[in-house]
């Protein structure tokens, strides 16, 4: 049965060493989650809404058109999560996963509480993570719950289509939490398959990203 509500949390990121190395093909890094975190509440909802009330962002209402997302205002600090759902309900559409309407509502620990100046680690990696496994989770059907895998996979293709460059070690820690020995994907290459387009399931099955 779909739940019709959860909390998911994904946590913030640390690097240890070869923050930079990491860019560069073959070359390791280490990462490890930190003890803060996105936290996500989702229910099923009339509509579609999101809200982030750390960014005075409340009851953004939102629709699907296409393969892609149009909210009702526009805010540059909605884009992480905007390429969030849009991947997210591709990947659900190619598994022939009816899309239900749901409220979203974002909390975060990663920034500091007065001022809201960011601490550097990982929000947009965590917050993608975060609505990623919120999505898949609200609509599982109970033959099979998404793998870590998968929402590591599918928080990379969101997180490069808005940013186009980038390691992923900050979605590496948030997916699989704890330390983590971390060599980036060829980020070349994926974004030349996400620009010729195609199914995700077929592009990080095939070309893994690990």
């Amino acid at each position: 049965m779909t739940q019709s509500s959860l909390t998911v949390k994904a946590p913030g990121k640390l690097m240890i060493a070869g923050e930079y190395a990491v860019l560069a093909p073959n070359q390791k890094s280490v990462v490890i989650a930190v003890n803060r975190y996105i936290t996500i509440n989702i229910e099923l909802n009339q509509k579609n809404i999101i809200s982030i009330p750390k960014m005075n962002l409340e009851n953004i209402t939102w629709q699907i058109k296409d393969e892609d997302i149009e909210f009702n205002v526009w805010d540059k600090r909605l884009e992480f999560i905007k390429n969030a759902i849009s991947t997210s309900i591709k990947f659900l559409r190619e598994n022939l996963v009816g899309i239900k309407s749901f409220k979203l509502q974002v909390e975060s620990e990663l920034e500091d509480p007065l001022t809201n100046k960011k601490y550097g680690l990982g929000s947009s990696g965590a917050i993608i993570v975060s609505v990623v496994s919120a999505i898949l989770l609200l609509h599982n059907n109970d033959k099979k719950l998404p793998s870590l895998d998968e929402i590591f996979k599918l928080s990379v293709i969101a997180h490069l289509k808005v940013q186009k460059n980038g390691s992923g070690a900050d979605i590496a820690a948030a997916t699989y939490g704890g330390w983590i020995e971390y060599s980036a994907f060829d980020t070349d290459f994926l974004l030349n398959e996400l620009n010729i387009g195609g199914k995700l399931k077929k592009l990080y099955i095939n070309h893994g990203l690990i």
